[in-house]
Formats: C-alpha cells, sequence, structure tokens
C-alpha cells in the first residue's frame, strides 16, 4: 500500500518558492523500519526524492507501506549545504505505526423472503477495534452497482453501533412489494470507507417455495372433513 508523506521546509521564518533563492534544491526522505539513534545511519538507506507540493515550504513523497511500523527523516538541501528535519530534536525522526487494513468478511443473507418478511444480514468486521470504528452501514438499493466502489451508490441505509467482538447482524425492515434487494457492507475506520468484497442479493418474492402447494393442502383437508362429518350426520 503506497502512503503520502508530507512535511515542510523552512529558513528561519520564511517557507521559500520556486525561484526564491533559498528554495530547497534537493528534499530527500529517508525510511527504515528499524530505528537509527544517529541521523547519518539513515543515509546507508535509498533517499526517496519529494516534490514540492505546490504551496510554500510544503513536500510530499510516496512509500510503499510493508506490514511493519516504520521511521522516517528528512533532509533538504539549501545553497550546497544539507539540513535534517528535526536535527535539533531529541527525536528527530517521525515514527508511523502500521495497522492491519479493517475486513469485512462471512457476509450471510437469505437469497429469497417472502414479501413482509425483515431481510436479516450477517457479517464480521476484523482487524479493527470498534473504538476505532465511526461507522457500520449496509447500503441498499433495489438496482444492481456491482463493481461501484462507492457506498453512496446505494441510496437506502442501515446503521448499528459498533461491536467489541466483531459480529453483527443487520434487519433491513420487511417491502410489501415484489423485487429485488442489493446490497453492501459499509464501515469506516481510520477516517477510511471499507466495502464489502461484493454486492449480495435477496430476491423478495410473492409466497416462498411451496407455500401456495401448502395452503392449497390445507384447503382441501379442511373441506374433506366438513364432507365426513355431513357424512356421519345424514348416517352415512
Amino acid at each position: 500500500m503506497e502512503v503520502q508523506l508530507s512535511f515542510r521546509t523552512i529558513t528561519g521564518i520564511v517557507f521559500p518558492v520556486p525561484g526564491d533563492p533559498l528554495f530547497p534544491t534537493a528534499v530527500e526522505l529517508y525510511v527504515d523500519v528499524e530505528r537509527h539513534a544517529n541521523l547519518t545511519e539513515y543515509l546507508a538507506l535509498s533517499p526517496i526524492p519529494a516534490a514540492y507540493a505546490g504551496t510554500p515550504g510544503n513536500f510530499t513523497a510516496i512509500y510503499t507501506v510493508q506490514t511493519q511500523d516504520f521511521h522516517f527523516v528528512m533532509r533538504c538541501q539549501v545553497l550546497g549545504e544539507w539540513f535534517w528535519g528535526g536535527q535539533h530534536l531529541d527525536t528527530p525522526d517521525t515514527t508511523v505505526s502500521v495497522l492491519a487494513e479493517p475486513a469485512i468478511g462471512d457476509v450471510t443473507s437469505k437469497g429469497t423472503v417472502v414479501k413482509d418478511q425483515d431481510i436479516k444480514i450477517r457479517f464480521t468486521i476484523a482487524n479493527v477495534s470498534s473504538a476505532n470504528l465511526t461507522l457500520v452501514e449496509v447500503r441498499w438499493d433495489t438496482a444492481s452497482h456491482a463493481g461501484t466502489a462507492n457506498a453512496s451508490a446505494y441510496p437506502h441505509n442501515v446503521t448499528v453501533a459498533p461491536e467489541a467482538d466483531g459480529t453483527y447482524e443487520v434487519i433491513i425492515k420487511a417491502l410489501n412489494n415484489k423485487e429485488t434487494i442489493y446490497y453492501v457492507v459499509h464501515a469506516v475506520a481510520y477516517g477510511e470507507s471499507w466495502l464489502s468484497p461484493s454486492e449480495g442479493r435477496v430476491k423478495v418474492e410473492e409466497t416462498g417455495p411451496g407455500t401456495g402447494g401448502l395452503a392449497a393442502l390445507g384447503a382441501l383437508g379442511a373441506a374433506s372433513a366438513v364432507a365426513a362429518l355431513s357424512r356421519r350426520r345424514n348416517g352415512r
């Protein structure tokens, strides 16, 4: 996963801009999963060049995150001399914690329900604590939006509170017309949106499989009982 690291350069109290004599001729970022007490030890690593971000003093660099926390320092060259960021601080480098991506899984629901029957959707959210979840919801629509990476494409939603054990059950209230529901699970953690891997589907039918036949058999049984009672009353 790539992350953008942003930082600022300053000369005195001035944020230099391109064309300014104090504008850095080079800005470099050094990243390592090991922390180094001496800034110059970072020079053994390959530098990541940083680009001017378009506003005075701001630069950005792209780093591909692995599975470990990492530490980084930056330095810039001004008037031929190199300056380290934070070189006068007790902790001149910056530590970034790398967390596992939240995972929405085990999404299940019935494939078909009867009209006026609630739709239950179960799922889990792993690799994130409930304290770091700011939103958990099921988004749905009567039209498919498969392949869309935007939860807002589904206009309807049902929200639930984050659960400590990571297991959820969301209920879409009964629908009174025959149609198909398409849904995704959506969560917000660490300020980012996360979606279930694929779109779910539930078909709403007028009656359930075999319901009509059972109803007919029940009516026939009642009619037979009435006929038998009539025969007994007539001495047959």
